[in-house]
Protein backbone atom coordinates (compact mmCIF):
# COMPACT_ATOMS: atom_id res chain seq x y z
CA UNK A 1 0.00 0.00 0.00
CA UNK A 2 1.19 3.47 -1.18
CA UNK A 3 1.57 6.39 1.25
CA UNK A 4 0.67 9.49 0.18
CA UNK A 5 1.87 12.91 1.28
CA UNK A 6 -0.75 15.88 1.46
CA UNK A 7 1.58 18.50 0.07
CA UNK A 8 -1.47 21.38 0.94
CA UNK A 9 -0.98 20.68 4.65
CA UNK A 10 2.57 20.94 4.56
CA UNK A 11 2.24 24.23 2.64
CA UNK A 12 0.25 25.68 5.21
CA UNK A 13 2.38 24.80 7.97
CA UNK A 14 5.14 26.44 5.99
CA UNK A 15 2.86 29.89 5.68
CA UNK A 16 2.04 29.74 9.25
CA UNK A 17 5.65 29.47 10.34
CA UNK A 18 6.25 32.87 12.18
CA UNK A 19 8.75 35.82 12.08
CA UNK A 20 10.85 36.01 15.22
CA UNK A 21 11.55 39.06 16.93
CA UNK A 22 14.79 40.44 18.27
CA UNK A 23 14.74 42.18 21.98
CA UNK A 24 15.76 44.87 19.69
CA UNK A 25 13.64 44.85 17.01
CA UNK A 26 10.99 45.23 19.93
CA UNK A 27 13.47 48.25 21.79
CA UNK A 28 13.11 49.57 18.19
CA UNK A 29 9.03 49.53 18.66
CA UNK A 30 8.96 52.00 20.98
CA UNK A 31 11.14 54.57 19.22
CA UNK A 32 10.22 54.82 15.39
CA UNK A 33 12.86 55.71 13.39
CA UNK A 34 10.42 58.63 11.52
CA UNK A 35 9.68 60.50 14.74
CA UNK A 36 12.86 60.11 16.28
CA UNK A 37 15.05 61.65 13.01
CA UNK A 38 11.85 64.43 12.94
CA UNK A 39 13.65 65.06 16.51
CA UNK A 40 16.33 65.34 15.21
CA UNK A 41 15.65 67.94 12.30
CA UNK A 42 13.69 69.66 15.06
CA UNK A 43 16.67 69.85 17.67
CA UNK A 44 19.04 70.21 15.00
CA UNK A 45 21.24 67.46 16.53
CA UNK A 46 22.82 66.07 13.68
CA UNK A 47 24.02 69.47 13.06
CA UNK A 48 27.74 68.90 13.45
CA UNK A 49 28.28 65.00 13.17
CA UNK A 50 30.40 63.40 11.09
CA UNK A 51 30.26 59.49 11.19
CA UNK A 52 27.01 58.48 12.93
CA UNK A 53 23.51 59.74 13.16
CA UNK A 54 21.42 60.14 15.93
CA UNK A 55 19.68 56.94 14.93
CA UNK A 56 22.89 55.22 14.00
CA UNK A 57 23.97 55.75 17.85
CA UNK A 58 20.74 55.04 19.54
CA UNK A 59 21.05 51.86 17.35
CA UNK A 60 24.54 50.70 18.73
CA UNK A 61 23.78 51.49 22.41
CA UNK A 62 20.47 49.33 22.51
CA UNK A 63 22.93 46.82 20.90
CA UNK A 64 25.59 47.22 23.91
CA UNK A 65 23.27 47.33 26.47
CA UNK A 66 21.40 44.49 25.28
CA UNK A 67 25.11 42.61 24.33
CA UNK A 68 26.16 43.55 27.78
CA UNK A 69 29.36 45.46 26.23
CA UNK A 70 31.15 46.98 28.84
CA UNK A 71 34.12 48.71 26.37
CA UNK A 72 34.59 50.09 22.85
CA UNK A 73 36.32 47.64 21.82
CA UNK A 74 33.15 44.72 22.42
CA UNK A 75 31.00 47.16 21.16
CA UNK A 76 33.33 47.08 17.85
CA UNK A 77 33.87 43.77 17.77
CA UNK A 78 29.69 42.83 17.60
CA UNK A 79 28.94 45.28 15.03
CA UNK A 80 31.44 44.02 12.78
CA UNK A 81 30.46 40.63 13.14
CA UNK A 82 27.09 41.25 12.88
CA UNK A 83 27.36 43.69 10.16
CA UNK A 84 25.28 41.85 7.41
CA UNK A 85 22.15 41.54 9.47
CA UNK A 86 21.86 45.22 10.09
CA UNK A 87 21.77 46.87 6.67
CA UNK A 88 18.12 47.48 6.90
CA UNK A 89 18.45 49.42 10.50
CA UNK A 90 21.20 51.30 9.35
CA UNK A 91 24.17 51.86 7.24
CA UNK A 92 26.87 51.16 10.17
CA UNK A 93 30.31 51.46 8.80
CA UNK A 94 32.60 49.28 11.10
Amino acid sequence: MRKTIDISRIHKEFQTMKQVTTILGELLKIFPRYEFEKLEKQHQSNHYTKYCTGWQQLITLFDAQIGGHDSLRGIQTSLGVHAQKWYHLADLQT
